[in-house]
């Protein structure tokens, strides 16, 4: 039997898409450079310290319209609350490793072909930089620390992380770790891949929307170039009812070399981003999931200051059955068509 990835047990209704053949939409790269001509004085020694596949599989959103008393007018409303919930079914948790293990191999390969030697995680786990970290090693598929994301580590690749309490909240390293880092090594190159496959996008906020709550999640799937993920946030408390998460998350590809002796920041640095998403077309059809509720509303009868108003609660939530192969084949080529064209541009530097 297969192994799948199928989010919420709850999600009751399955919706199926059209799919067309898959190609890539508009590919507008962005970079930014600094200290580059040093490179050459340098040898091609790199240490990969985080190559993260991060893949949306679920997205839920909601809006609430406050109930409202208003006695001059004589007339009392509930609450609304419309929720809309949407997430991916029929993905083979085989088929995602495989894929991520098959870029992340010819990342390696694309490195060693153009003269790089690769530091092991071992040699790397004895610098003062990572003194106290702690090693987690692939193939492994987890939730990451934002809701509805699960983060792919690749097979016979490690790397380290501190102070969580799960790997999988480990999302990175900044700038003046990587460049000390590379201090720690004799001024090696360090290498920071993360990318971030979305198929959900928040819909416009309707203003005019009266007496009613409305919400809407846009399907889209895509290599995002930044982006802020919005969910329902657990309930943990009172207060904590109808906020959402809010997690800012960016697709880059950061270079870092040497480390200045005055405030630590890195001798040279290449950052690899986008101008915008990469839309990954043929695999997920482009649609709205709306969920809509309009407001009870009673009047208050001239007997007795008195009228009561249901709060009510729209749902709408839906499976997208998508086919594995699509899927995986889609981030794949996004992926790699990324990740090389700002290796391109780096090795331009050597």
């Amino acid at each position: 039997m297969k192994t799948k990835i199928i989010i919420g047990a709850f999600l009751c209704f399955i919706f199926l898409t059209k799919t067309k053949a898959q190609d890539l939409g508009d590919f507008n790269p962005t970079n930014g450079k600094y200290g580059l001509k040093k490179l050459k004085k340098n040898s091609k020694r790199i240490y990969i310290a985080n190559f993260n596949v991060n893949l949306q599989v679920y997205k839920d959103a909601q809006e609430t319209k406050a109930g409202d008393k208003n006695y001059r007018k004589g007339i009392v409303k509930g609450k609304a609350k419309a929720v809309a919930a949407v997430g991916l079914n029929g993905l083979d948790e085989k088929v995602v490793q495989k894929k991520v293990n098959q870029l992340y191999n010819e990342y390696l390969e694309e490195l060693q072909k153009n003269g790089f030697e690769i530091i092991t995680v071992d040699e790397a786990g004895k610098t003062e930089a990572y003194e106290g970290w702690q090693k987690a090693t692939g193939p492994s598929l987890m939730e990451s620390k934002i809701p509805g994301v699960i983060q792919v580590i690749p097979d016979n690749y490690s790397f380290y992380y501190k102070d969580q309490s799960k790997v999988s909240k480990k999302f990175g390293i900044n700038a003046n770790i990587s460049s000390a880092i590379s201090k720690d090594l004799n001024d090696a190159l360090v290498s920071d891949v993360q990318l971030y496959f979305l198929f959900t996008e928040d819909g416009a906020k309707d203003w005019i929307s009266g007496n009613a709550a409305k919400v809407k999640i846009k399907v889209n799937y895509r290599l995002i170039n930044y982006t802020t993920i919005t969910n329902i946030k657990e309930h943990k408390s009172l207060l904590s009812i109808g906020q959402k998460t809010s997690d800012q998350v960016n697709t880059s590809s950061i270079y870092t070399q040497g480390r200045n002796k005055i405030g630590g920041s890195a001798m040279s640095t290449y950052t690899g981003s986008l101008k915008k998403d990469v839309e990954i077309n043929g695999v997920i059809e482009k649609q709205k999931i709306v969920a809509y509720q309009k407001q009870d509303e009673d009047r208050i009868t001239s007997f007795k200051n008195f009228a009561l108003s249901e709060d009510r609660i729209s749902k709408n939530v839906n499976l997208i059955e998508v086919d594995s192969n699509k899927f995986t084949e889609g981030f794949y080529n996004a992926g790699k068509k990324f990740i090389f064209y700002h290796l391109g541009e780096l090795l331009e530097n050597y």
